[in-house]
């Protein structure tokens, strides 16, 4: 199903009307231009010089009201496109801030935000009027601004004042498929080189309030329903599609109050498995989990705590688990995916990890790094939630396109090389629960007339 907003945009202060008006004065100083020098018409002495000495201050009447018209036309055009901007921006995020008790107040900032962005330099004096009708989930943005003087330095086609609004209404949710954490960090969700992030149906949101707290660079492309940061971004408009919208609220953390699941008694110590075949049921491992060489290993479904130490698949290992959730606790529970390593994994359909594929320790060190390097990870089917976590893609394939869904919440996400990392969002075709909070946050945009 395709969802988006529908803007509505229409009352100007001049329009056809001023057309009128103009035409109305051109005919009107002609008209008086030819009554003056009918009466010399059968003169020929002097006549070309008095026909010019009458017409020409008329004609200069006529083509400074002409460039006056054209700079007010072209003042009205950047002001509705402000209204446009600003009405779109407050109504992406109509869900966002709808839960707090000053949501009026916010949606009425952000309009305001994206109104002075667009209207920079002498245009930044504006008024503005933000109406919210919850009913029909609609916000109205109305902008005035004062005419410029132009040639003939008065307002002969308006009031002195130009008026434009442009109404946008949610019709529809989109849910979110990436949120970067960390409040204040530069590049929480960056990308460089080549990196891609696909996730055309959702929305990928940053809550640093750094002017760099978005960054697409060099080659990267950020292709999303909807991109959201709370400070600023980085990088040019061939980096982002659509173009971000910047100054969004922080979004809390959608999984804060999710139960971690608890640490059992210890069922391997620093298990290596290299060049086997092994499979492996749900337990707490204690030092990790190293899968090198040719090993394969499925895990059973199930809660897997790697404990103490990383989860690293090396060389040409393979990893398969169905209904698998994994539960990082301890300063060194990391996940890593070497380059040629395959990798299949869904989380856990019910209990503690549903929709969960990977969950980390709320507790662990800021920032540590999680790793997908690999090119044959088609395939992560559920939520990978690190709230202290650093999650590092460098790869030259793409990842998880396979998934039927994927969703990241980290502190940091970081793409490098030429991954693709893909964020399908067909909930229906899978049997693995999205977690509360994933859905419904976001919303994609579409002007109509």
């Amino acid at each position: 199903m395709r969802y988006f907003l529908r803007a509505v945009r229409r009352v100007k202060s001049f329009n056809s009307k001023t057309a009128h008006q103009f035409a109305h004065h051109t005919r009107r100083q002609l008209n008086r231009v030819r009554d003056a020098i009918s009466p010399f018409r059968g003169s020929e002495s002097g006549g070309v010089l008095i026909t010019f000495t009458l017409i020409l201050p008329v004609m200069i009447m006529v083509v400074g009201m002409a460039i006056d018209y054209g700079l007010l036309v072209s003042q009205e055009s950047k002001l509705q496109h402000a209204a446009d901007s600003a009405a779109l921006a407050a109504a992406s995020e109509y869900n966002v801030v709808n839960s707090y008790d000053n949501s009026n107040e916010q949606l009425a900032a952000v309009a305001k935000s994206s109104a002075a962005a667009n209207l920079q330099g002498k245009g930044s004096d504006f008024g503005i009027s933000v109406i919210v009708d919850d009913e029909t989930a609609t916000v109205t943005v109305e902008l005035t601004q004062a005419a410029d003087k132009a040639f003939l330095g008065s307002h002969a086609f308006t009031n002195g004042t130009i008026k434009v609004n442009a109404a946008a209404q949610v019709i529809g949710q989109m849910p979110v498929c990436v949120i970067g954490l960390a409040d204040h960090a530069g590049g929480t969700i960056s990308l460089d080189s080549n990196a891609r992030i696909t996730a055309e149906n959702c929305a990928v949101y940053s809550n640093s309030k750094s002017t760099s707290g978005l960054s697409s660079k060099s080659n990267a492309v950020l292709h999303a329903g909807l991109i959201c940061s709370a400070g600023g971004s980085v990088g040019g408009k061939a980096n982002f599609k659509p173009e971000p919208l910047t100054d969004c609220p922080v979004i809390e953390d959608p999984l804060r109050d999710r139960p971690a699941p608890k640490a059992g008694s210890c069922k391997a110590n620093d298990l290596e498995i290299i060049d086997k075949v092994v499979t492996l049921s749900p337990g707490t491992y204690c030092g990790g989990i190293k899968i090198d060489g040719n090993a394969k290993v499925y895990m059973r479904p199930g809660i897997y705590v790697i404990k103490d130490g990383p989860l690293n698949v090396d060389s040409n290992a393979e990893l398969e688990g169905e209904y698998v959730g994994i539960y990082l606790v301890g300063s060194k529970s990391t996940f890593r995916f070497a380059s040629n390593a395959e990798i299949d994994l869904s989380a856990p359909k019910d209990g503690p990890l549903a929709g969960l594929l990977f969950f980390e320790d709320r507790n662990a060190p800021k920032l540590r790094r999680h790793e997908i390097l690999s090119n044959y990870a088609h395939n992560l089917l559920g939520t990978i939630y690190l709230p202290q976590g650093r999650l590092v893609v460098d790869a030259d394939n793409e990842i998880a396109d396979q998934s039927a869904y994927t969703a990241i919440i980290v502190r940091q996400l970081e793409l490098y090389a030429g991954p693709n990392l893909v964020l399908n969002t067909d909930y229906s075709a899978t049997d693995i629960p999205v977690p509360d909070g994933i859905v419904g946050l976001g919303q994609a945009v579409r002007l109509t007339q």
